[in-house]
């Protein structure tokens, strides 16, 4: 029998896994940004239906926060309706303040960690310093 004819409610519970914070970890396919995808009369955003499943549409204006701030949870109760900007500013607050290392690995912390002042975002100052150099060379080079 072709996946889809299933019962949709039965495909869904066989594709996430509950981790030990309680959230439902999805294992199907996933968007590149890590939301998984789930496929009824289309695709769509698995959290997405999970919510509409057990809470109604989303209302107008709104759209879905992880409250976990994990992508990948498709438990309706990690979710809450907010608006756009609410979302926004929960994960660069929360998001931006769970990051404790650059992306090349050094500390954010101490003399390394550098507060941009037009929206408080942190960067890496060992990373920016780097980049400065290699910018100023390739200038230079170029002249």
């Amino acid at each position: 029998m072709c996946p889809a004819w299933r019962d949709p409610h039965e495909r869904f519970h066989e594709k996430y896994q509950i981790d030990a914070s309680g959230c439902w970890i999805w294992t199907g396919a996933r968007h590149r940004r890590g939301y998984g995808w789930f496929w009824h009369d289309g695709a769509c955003f698995a959290h997405k239906w999970a919510w509409v499943q057990q809470n109604g549409s989303v209302p107008d204006g709104l759209e879905l926060d992880h409250i976990c701030r994990n992508t990948s949870c498709v438990n309706p109760r990690h979710l809450e309706a907010v608006t756009h900007r609410i979302n926004v500013r929960r994960g660069r607050l929360i998001g931006n303040n769970a990051k404790t290392h650059c992306p090349s690995g050094h500390p954010y912390s101490g003399a390394n960690l550098g507060i941009r002042k037009k929206d408080g975002t942190k960067y890496c100052r060992a990373c920016h310093r780097l980049y400065s150099r290699r910018r100023r060379q390739r200038l230079r080079n170029a002249a």
